[in-house]
């Protein structure tokens, strides 16, 4: 089963305002002159004075991307920003810091890789403007799915290697907030958030990937608890959207499929309440299987000549026609064997339906068997 356009629809939007989030929130950053991004501008060899000056530049580019991406999405727009939002992860170890810090954020570009995937591609006027696909389906469907797991994975997985490799002096600090001190507390969550990137990799189901969503938003709302501006926070939204997108499109995989509208010729068999009856006729496919009547046309000769047509009701009070002979006052239901041998040897078919003598409880008998 595969995501219809209604869903196709919220999976786009759910990325879409994950997008805007991280873009307003880096730009509010950026804005605000954050000390710590002159480092982020000395690795392409801009000194520290031109980059305070630059970053409110930067942030307000940032705002308007996001707004872009909102109210008027085009693909040229979305693919420089993945661009970017990779671009701006790689930064930090090419500043010196760990290499974890890209990884995660791996948020900040695969979720502007996956809504990338959703836009039709075609000639150069598809780049200005975002035309959505109408079903996520096929391979289409299998490379969004691994590009929100991936995602889901790396973030989860960067974020528990700071803790458990790096112990980075700002996590001490947020769990602190929690009561939660000594020097096990980091390297346990960190080994927690390890783990629960394996499981999202190996079996991604829903009700992991909602506990994943409530994760990220409880461990990234402590740093403004700590200290830090809310946008920190809010800079994250690829972070949350990823997990919310692939949870619906998990759950459309986990949901049963509709019972299909037509089945195979088959032996149906109804129970009789009196003394047993007994009937072998041949019944059409479309008559089995698109209403609520089983019926057939019995032949006695061998020659092809109809004597009597036979129609069965599925309901209480079912009668048989008098055409064909048969008493009104029956005490049970016949039982139908549907029965179509096809030969398997190339010679022609042979009329095959064989109609057993039915009996009345006053002895009156109701087909003939073929002579």
């Amino acid at each position: 089963m595969y995501p219809s356009r209604q869903e196709t629809l919220q999976i786009s939007w759910i990325l879409r305002v994950g997008v805007v989030m991280e873009f307003v929130g880096h730009g509010a950053l950026g804005i605000g002159r954050v000390a710590a991004w002159s480092s982020y501008f000395a690795v392409v060899g801009i000194p520290r004075d031109t980059s305070l000056h630059l970053m409110p530049l930067v942030g307000l580019f940032d705002v308007a991307m996001a707004l872009t991406v909102l109210f008027y999405p085009m693909r040229a727009v979305i693919l420089y920003m993945t661009a970017w939002g990779l671009w701006t992860a790689l930064l930090r170890p090419l500043a010196g810091e760990s290499a974890w810090e890209a990884v995660e954020r791996a948020g900040n570009f695969g979720a502007l890789f996956a809504l990338f995937m959703l836009s039709r591609g075609g000639n150069w006027k598809a780049w200005l403007r975002f035309r959505m696909v109408d079903e996520i389906q096929g391979r289409l469907r299998l490379r969004v799915c691994w590009a929100l797991r991936l995602t889901t994975v790396l973030l989860l997985l960067g974020h528990g290697a700071l803790g458990l490799l790096v112990r980075k002096p700002l996590f001490s600090t947020q769990y602190a907030l929690l009561g939660l001190h000594g020097t096990w507390v980091e390297p346990a969550i960190g080994a927690f958030e390890c783990v629960l990137a394996l499981v999202v990799l190996l079996q991604p189901g829903f009700g992991i990937l909602v506990f994943v969503l409530a994760w990220k938003f409880a461990t990234e709302a402590l740093s403004p608890m700590a200290g830090s501006p809310m946008w920190v926070f809010v800079e994250h939204g690829g972070s949350y959207a990823a997990p919310l997108a692939l949870a619906l499109l998990v759950r459309r995989r986990e949901s049963p499929a509709p019972v299909p509208a037509r089945t195979a010729p088959a032996a149906v068999s109804l129970a009789p309440r009196g003394r047993a009856r007994q009937l072998v006729a041949y019944l059409p496919l479309d008559d089995l299987a698109q209403g609520g009547i089983l019926g057939g046309e019995l032949f006695q000769r061998l020659d092809q000549r109809a004597v009597a047509a036979l129609e069965l009701l599925h309901a209480p009070g079912d009668h048989i026609h008098q055409d064909v002979g048969v008493v009104d006052r029956l005490e049970g239901f016949l039982d139908i064997v549907v029965s179509h041998v096809a030969p398997f040897d190339g010679r022609p078919r042979r009329n095959t339906t064989h109609i057993a003598p039915v009996q009345t409880r006053h002895g009156q008998q109701l087909c003939r068997p073929p002579s």
